[in-house]
């Protein structure tokens, strides 16, 4: 791809032309990381899976050995779900899930608002995770009814 010109506007906005945004897969509310270089900088898009990898492949082998569904966020948007709740992935959290964030708390619920469109009525539990040195998130898991005593001790290894 040819070398592109862009234009800042007086707030300090580039617009990433449709044709680079498809190439490289950017969608709206995905996250790109601005570096410095010699001489100016680069952006790239951020990729989750690669950043919080650790976490994410443990995370998928207790889900695995377990039977159990999983949604995990940053402080803002889903970054990792079990397949059957896909369509949450990138979607900004709820205020039930910034307070479960802010005030850093641990439960288990069977009805909770983890995005604005979305209510999960199953038996969940929930903490706050530390995801690096500067960002927590929230992992829910979800169970089914005939494994609350899964629930129970995990919850206690969490805690």
């Amino acid at each position: 791809m040819a070398d592109i010109l862009l234009k800042v506007d007086e707030a300090g906005r580039i617009i990433i032309p449709l044709k680079v945004r498809k190439k490289y897969k950017i969608d709206k509310n995905d996250t790109l990381l601005l570096t410095t270089v010699p001489n100016g900088f680069k952006l790239e898009k951020e990729d989750i899976s690669i950043k919080y990898e650790k976490i994410i492949s443990k995370i998928k082998l207790v889900e695995k050995t377990l039977n159990v569904d999983f949604i995990i966020s940053d402080n803002e948007k889903i970054i990792y779900t079990s397949t059957i709740y896909n369509n949450l992935r990138k979607l900004k959290i709820s205020k039930d899930i910034k307070q479960i964030l802010n005030d850093n708390l641990s439960g288990y619920s069977k009805k909770i608002n983890v995005t604005k469109n979305f209510i999960l009525n199953s038996l969940c539990y929930y903490t706050v995770l530390k995801l690096d040195d500067y960002i927590n998130g929230v992992v829910i898991i979800i169970f089914p009814d005939e494994k609350k005593k899964e629930a129970l001790l995990i919850g206690e290894l969490l805690n």
